[in-house]
């Protein structure tokens, strides 16, 4: 639950939902936090309202109810970017996916052998990842086949990383990361001037 408000008789709490495409509010009978309405949001993109069956007497008043009737028409158009914005951005990081080059597995082993990490049977055969940034920068974000749809697992773990110079004389640090479950997450390549690389280091 990301936000809580509270009103005369109720708590109106803001929740994401993994499973769903917008976030919901619930809404909950303040003296005895008993979870009764839901207002959610329809592939219409239209409020839909859920009432729940509860043990207790819900009475409320006419400010409960306007607050819940002003809080779910503000929180609507939010929502709805919100859901459709990160949607787009999946949308992105699918079409970016790509099977990394002969350059950056080299560099991912290097990088793993300097820090004394075994990486696992055919990970490379396995391994597909999605630049980052801002075009500039080319850093990895490294996906092993059966995580594409993992979430940030903290804490990340440093491996071990490596300086080079580029062709321009800036130089560049590259560094390699995994996640709190030890799988690669993670390449990072990154100029000290912030302008985009030239070339790979050879190794």
């Amino acid at each position: 639950m990301k936000n809580c408000f509270s009103y005369e008789n109720i708590k109106i709490g803001h929740c994401t939902d993994l499973e769903r495409k917008y976030s919901h509010l619930e809404i909950f009978y303040q003296n005895y936090n008993s979870l009764f309405m839901e207002v959610a949001i329809s592939d219409e993109k239209q409020l839909v309202f859920k009432i729940y069956p509860s043990e207790v007497e819900i009475m409320l008043s006419v400010d409960d109810w306007d607050a819940i009737l002003t809080t779910a028409k503000d929180f609507l158009p939010k929502a709805v970017k919100e859901g459709d914005d990160l949607e787009e951005r999946d949308k992105l990081w699918e079409l970016s996916r790509r099977k990394p080059t002969q350059q950056e597995i080299k560099l991912i082993e290097f990088l793993a052998n300097k820090g004394s990490i075994n990486l696992p049977f055919q990970w490379k055969d396995k391994l597909m990842v999605v630049p980052l940034g801002d075009g500039n920068m080319v850093s990895l974000s490294l996906i092993p086949t059966g995580l594409d749809d993992r979430q940030q697992i903290h804490p990340i773990e440093f491996v071990s990383d490596y300086q080079f110079t580029d062709e321009d004389g800036v130089e560049v640090l590259v560094s390699l990361y995994l996640d709190g479950m030890g799988d690669l997450y993670e390449l990072g390549i990154r100029k000290t001037d912030f302008s985009p690389l030239i070339k790979m280091p050879t190794l």
